[in-house]
């Protein structure tokens, strides 16, 4: 695999208090005349996932990197149950600070969760998105139950009495085989997060399958997928993963890339 890029972005944290109660931390960098990108990182993580990536893009396009409610430094709603973290919240969530910087129309660039966030804003608010592009997403029921496997694995742990550190390196493993991403994951995004937050998002994963949402959709669409994601090497997501390329091809033929060699997080692994 190719070394994971260190040179990280100092896009500064900015705050949003939305009409929810729930403050929210996102990072903004890039040019103010070319046309908005929104970047939602995967379940477990948060906005700094994109550091590495904010520069070259800001370069043409005004980046802005959100971390979802729950994570990062945004707030974990009071009542912390799972009704608090739906997917209606979740897209609410990202229209309002869009809104809020005065953001009408994006390119939403969603990696795991935040690309389902992605596909909802697709059925719910189609006009709000110039393309959408999904990086390790379960966007059907087999590659789902890959994702779910693993997060019934994660929860496990957290169910033990380990030190925060000790369960950051072994979720870190999960999701690369490249040092330095395991590294920058490790120290950098799962050392800060709360693993329990993983309980609250269980019914939200249950039936996702974004399918015909990609059939009957004519925005552009680049689905990106790890040759060596857990999700794409068992027999159920190895399956999926075909039928999600046959689908592209059917529908749009240029649209669809497996990115080789990488594993979960080909923004950091390549």
């Amino acid at each position: 695999m190719k070394p994971l890029i260190r040179q990280l972005s100092n896009a500064k944290s900015h705050y949003f208090l939305g009409s929810q109660g729930v403050n929210y931390e996102y990072r903004i960098k890039g040019n103010q005349e070319g046309d908005a990108i929104v970047m939602l990182h995967n379940l477990g993580m948060d906005c700094r996932v994109f550091l590495p990536n904010i520069d070259a893009l800001a370069e043409d396009f005004l980046v802005v990197a959100i971390s979802l409610r729950g994570h990062g430094l945004s707030d974990k709603p009071k009542s912390g149950s799972a009704d608090a973290y739906n997917l209606s919240a979740l897209v609410q969530d990202v229209i309002e600070i869009t809104w809020n910087l005065e953001v009408q129309r994006f390119h939403l660039v969603g990696h795991g969760l935040g690309a389902i966030i992605g596909y909802e804003i697709l059925k719910q608010d189609t006009d709000s998105l110039l393309s959408l592009t999904s990086i390790s997403a379960p966007v059907s029921n087999g590659s789902l139950k890959e994702l779910n496997k693993i997060n019934s694995k994660v929860n496990g742990l957290t169910s033990r009495m380990m030190k925060q550190k000790q369960l950051a390196n072994i979720a870190a493993k999960f999701v690369s085989d490249n040092e330095q991403t395991i590294s920058f994951v490790r120290d950098e995004i799962f050392y800060g997060s709360d693993f329990k937050i993983l309980k609250n998002f269980k019914a939200l994963l249950e039936s996702v399958d974004y399918t015909e949402v990609i059939q009957e959709s004519t925005l552009p669409m680049l689905l990106i997928e790890g040759e060596f994601d857990f999700m794409t090497e068992s027999r159920n997501g190895k399956k999926a993963m075909q039928d999600m390329l046959a689908l592209m091809g059917d529908y749009y033929p240029h649209a669809h890339q497996v990115i080789h060699n990488t594993g979960h997080i080909p923004s950091l692994d390549d």
